[in-house]
């Protein structure tokens, strides 16, 4: 490769870095505000672009949305279906124990560390409380083959347990998960405790204990 295009491909302003930014605004926006109650103007404001990049980038604003969601969606899903899959040492099957231990771990990991999943999660959460354009993507893509590797697994480790049951089992441990992210200001006034890596760490093993209890494995 020439330098000239060496150089030209490290650019900030290259096509790359631009779809990158209006991606990165567009999260945020979308979480703050909605699908409906975002413009593409504030967007491209954000994002220090022209508005004439969304369509040449996403065509349109519906897509831009949708980018948001296939973007993230993948790491997302493939992380998750690592933790239910995980196996233990030795390569003996995985108990219930370690389960339920490995999922809300992981689940909780990717909610209370990382910003940007936070943003992304808050667009989940509004799809899934107020279907909007994005609402079959999520599920079909995301929450739908988690939660039938959950259950799988589940019903692996807990035979006398039927899928009905385990379904209700599975959102009661993901219940939990978002209470706790969702009622954060109010669970600190409560506890007197601010949300640090050792507290979040406490209620990991708080929520995993409870629910080993609830579906009757040990805790």
């Amino acid at each position: 490769m020439s330098p000239a295009l060496d150089t030209a491909s490290q650019r900030p302003d290259s096509e790359a870095s631009t779809r990158a930014r209006i991606l990165d605004a567009a999260e945020v926006l979308f979480s703050e505000r909605g699908y409906a109650g975002t413009v593409v103007r504030d967007i491209t404001c954000a994002a220090g672009v022209n508005v004439a990049s969304v369509n040449y980038h996403f065509q349109g604003k519906r897509n831009l949305y949708l980018e948001v969601f296939r973007r993230r969606i993948p790491a997302l899903r493939e992380g998750r279906l690592r933790a239910i899959r995980g196996q233990p040492a030795g390569g003996e099957p995985q108990t219930l124990e370690e389960l339920v231990r490995s999922f809300v771990d992981h689940f909780i990991r990717d909610l209370y560390f990382s910003r940007t999943s936070t943003h992304f999660m808050n667009l989940v959460f509004r799809e899934v409380s107020q279907p909007g354009p994005a609402f079959e993507l999520v599920t079909e893509e995301m929450i739908l083959p988690v939660q039938r590797a959950f259950c799988d697994a589940l019903c692996r480790t807990r035979p006398d347990l039927n899928r009905d049951e385990a379904i209700l089992c599975i959102g009661s441990v993901i219940g939990q998960i978002i209470h706790f992210l969702r009622a954060r200001e109010v669970i600190s006034l409560m506890s007197g405790r601010r949300f640090t890596r050792p507290f979040v760490d406490r209620i990991s093993r708080h929520i995993t204990e409870f629910s080993l209890r609830g579906i009757g494995g040990p805790g």
